[in-house]
């Protein structure tokens, strides 16, 4: 399994600093800490090749088989027509299973927020909008509700978060991108005993919105 920036084979991540220099996490040295999740995933990745996730994903019945061929820190999906940054994976992966390809998009996490409440997010930029400055974030948000829900957007789905929804859209737009059919959605928490990087309230209302969000994602409810 290969590391790599971009999926370019020419520009080969195999340590930590090599992640850093050619993928570094949105805001840099304020994100690579030791306990934050962009740091701790590419400790992860860099010692065992994604090894760990590949073998439980490969104890289903679903994935039996997966081989993991290929994976890049921060990859960018550039999936709508506004402007600013796509979404961007903490990690992508392309794989392989029974002659299929699959990709995988990543989400490491400490205790770091799923992002804002859509409601407060797109009534504050409603507001903005109200006071005569220019913003598309209310439309973006209506794209991806449409996007992901369909048509089966309901009033409950402004209670989700917003990172959630962009990730999952941004996910589904680079594997339609690159005709792949099958796609996998994985949140990776690191965890630690250490109350002052790592906080289990926090982690555990993490744990409630991400539920929250896979319900309504599958029953359309919560």
């Amino acid at each position: 399994m290969i590391i790599c920036k971009d999926f370019d084979t020419s520009q080969p991540i195999t340590s930590l600093d090599e992640w850093y220099s050619k993928c570094p996490p949105a805001k840099g040295k304020e994100h690579w800490k030791d306990g934050r999740s962009a740091k701790e995933l590419a400790k992860d990745w860099t010692s065992n090749k994604g090894e760990d996730l590949e073998r439980l994903l490969g104890s289903t019945p679903q994935f039996n088989g997966i081989t993991f061929e290929m994976a890049s820190p921060e990859f960018q999906s550039k999936f709508d027509e506004f402007n600013g940054k796509g979404r961007q994976h903490d990690l992508l992966v392309s794989a392989s299973h029974n002659n299929e390809s699959i990709l995988i998009s990543i989400e490491a996490k400490a205790d770091e927020e799923f992002g804002k409440i859509i409601k407060d997010y797109y009534l504050n930029q409603i507001i903005v909008r109200i006071n005569g400055k220019t913003t598309y974030v209310p439309d973006r948000i209506e794209k991806l509700f449409k996007y992901v829900f369909k048509d089966n957007t309901t009033v409950k789905a402004f209670n989700l978060r917003y990172q959630l929804l962009h990730a999952i859209a941004g996910t589904i737009a680079e594997a339609e991108s690159k005709n792949i059919i099958r796609t996998i959605f994985i949140v990776n928490t690191y965890c630690s005993r250490d109350e002052q990087l790592f906080s289990l309230v926090k982690h555990q209302e993490n744990m409630k919105d991400l539920n929250q969000f896979v319900r309504y994602l599958s029953k359309n409810t919560t």
